[in-house]
């Protein structure tokens, strides 16, 4: 019998001698967000509220945790480089947050952002609507960064102001129908 008491207590051994695994807490997911305001445009009307209520927008952002990039009056590749630096740093685990505020350009119902070098029609009377497509970012490009980064929560907000003369906050860039 003294052998079986023995040989129990060695069995139970190795599980009474093994301390568990120490917790690790996981890393909180990386907060990145993308600020771009444009406010002083070439061809169209300034919106000078762009660049404040961004600001207010990046400082917001920062205080709640996260990394801002910010872009203020940018041509058509410094907005693509903003956007290609901005899902650069994405990983799968981030959260990600982007705010556009400035024009956009609907061309054959594509919206398009609108840097402030690009030369837009903004009526039906001007010769070249298809110019958005060559000078604007289109927004599903803002989209479709934020969709590759694969993120574990994204969102984006487009702050569109009114086109001029307009109520509604884009540029109809599309010939009108022809008269017979």
């Amino acid at each position: 019998m003294k052998a079986i008491r023995l040989s129990i207590p060695l069995l139970l051994l190795p599980l009474i001698n093994v301390a568990p695994a120490p917790v690790v807490a996981a890393d909180p997911p990386l907060r990145l967000a993308l600020v771009i305001a444009n406010s002083t445009y070439q061809a169209l009307p300034p919106l000078p509220q762009c660049s404040p209520a961004a600001r207010n927008m990046a400082a917001a952002l920062k205080d709640a945790g996260f990394e801002v990039s910010e872009a203020y009056d940018v041509a058509n590749a410094a907005m693509n480089a903003a956007l290609a630096s901005f899902v650069r740093k994405a990983s799968p685990q981030s959260v990600l947050m982007a705010y556009y505020c400035g024009y956009l350009a609907v061309f054959h119902d594509r919206p398009f952002l609108v840097p402030v070098s690009a030369l837009v029609p903004v009526s039906a009377e001007l010769t070249a609507p298809d110019r958005i497509m060559t000078e604007g970012v289109a927004a599903s490009a803002l989209i479709n960064v934020m969709i590759r980064a694969d993120p574990h929560q994204g969102l984006a907000i487009l702050d569109v102001a009114p086109a001029p003369g307009k109520s509604d906050p884009v540029i109809e860039t599309t010939f009108p129908a022809a008269n017979p």
